[in-house]
């Protein structure tokens, strides 16, 4: 476990460092500032998955081939994740004419994926009538809200 928090920790810093290159090196020229861009979406996407690996290893470790699964769809949208910023027109493209661009899309679609294992989870302990469920999930929740607010 204490590996996993390391690792965790290790790419949150390196998604930090990125973030920040970006912000300080970025003002060069319009140039600069996008192959920076790219750096930080790198970045934004590591700390994601790190993320997202931590929760699933943890979540599954009793389901072992739901967490395989879960682990390698994660990789593998990883994987693509950080290809897209690396594509020239990624960044210019719009959906339609509107502001939304497909950048844009793919992030969102990361975010929805995030969700899957929580409901998955949340569906193989019971839902609700686990207590498990209700301590582990809602009251830790209400107080990490709690001592954020």
């Amino acid at each position: 476990m204490l590996v996993e928090q390391q690792h965790y920790e290790s790419v949150l810093q390196i998604c930090m460092f990125l973030s920040a290159a970006y912000h300080m090196f970025g003002c060069a020229s319009a140039d600069e500032r996008r192959r920076w861009l790219r750096f930080d979406q790198c970045g934004i996407s590591a700390g994601l998955i790190s993320i997202y690996l931590s929760g699933i290893y943890t979540a599954f470790q009793c389901f072992e081939n739901w967490r395989t699964n879960y682990i390698t769809v994660a990789l593998g949208l990883f994987a693509f994740v950080l290809y897209i910023p690396s594509r020239s027109g990624i960044m210019d493209s719009k959906l339609f004419g509107t502001r939304v661009g497909y950048l844009h899309l793919i992030y969102m679609c990361v975010a929805l994926f995030g969700m899957l294992p929580t409901v998955h989870w949340f569906s193989l302990h019971g839902g609700f009538e686990n207590p498990h469920v209700v301590v582990g999930c809602i009251v830790r929740m209400t107080c990490s809200y709690e001592k954020c607010t």
